[in-house]
């Protein structure tokens, strides 16, 4: 079971970095392109230096994600950041400790649950 949760986790990991590495790598070019002086070309060559320059400034290039989002360096920095917020809160709300020693080691809260718990059982005779 953990074998494929890591998997799974290296699956997503590696997909993410070549999403991003796409991403990164098809507008390489653009600073190139925009420096270009497209006054001295030919009417073809002004023609496709345009339709690319317009593909990669119109909609994201990289894996989509079902339409939701494109795998590029910012999915990155979310995923990382949903992973540390989700961390964060489970070790903040980490359980309290029920088999305590005694009475005056549980907190009121638990301590109240525990004695009506208890009356329950001895009512119902569980």
């Amino acid at each position: 079971m953990e074998f494929m949760f890591f998997g799974f986790v290296l699956y997503l990991i590696v997909v993410t970095l070549t999403g991003a590495a796409l991403n990164l790598k098809m507008h390489e070019p653009v600073d190139f392109l925009f420096r270009l002086d497209v006054q001295r070309m030919t009417g073809k060559g002004s023609e496709i230096v345009s339709a690319f320059l317009a593909r990669v400034q119109g909609a994201p290039i990289g894996f989509n994600v079902y339409n939701l989002f494109t795998v590029d360096t910012s999915a990155i920095m979310m995923i990382c950041g949903t992973i540390l917020t989700y961390t964060l809160v489970i070790v903040q709300f980490k359980p309290l400790p029920l088999a305590a020693s005694s009475s005056t080691d549980r907190p009121p809260a638990v301590t109240s649950a525990y004695t009506e718990y208890q009356t329950y059982v001895n009512t119902t005779g569980m």
